[in-house]
């Protein structure tokens, strides 16, 4: 699969998807991703949400999004 050359070739793209029935729209919508920490095991709790976000820095890669954001060097208006 490729990706929209031009704004037209998107907007032709996007009316085919909403030309689709519901049901096909919802099931073709979502797709499983395979996550070996969450997958692993049992349910976990922390008691506080410092530890959470330890335990999620330390346990996931960065491209899975449980990562701190970065701080900005911008000033604040």
């Amino acid at each position: 699969m490729g990706h929209a050359d031009s704004p037209e070739d998107f907007r032709r793209q996007c009316l085919r998807q909403l030309a689709r029935p519901l049901a096909d729209r919802i099931r073709f919508g979502f797709f499983r991703n395979p996550n070996p920490v969450r997958d692993a095991g049992g349910n976990r709790s922390f008691e506080s949400m410092p530890e959470y976000r330890r335990f999620c820095e330390a346990s996931y890669p960065s491209y899975f999004g449980y990562a701190r954001p970065a701080k900005s060097e911008q000033k604040e208006p």
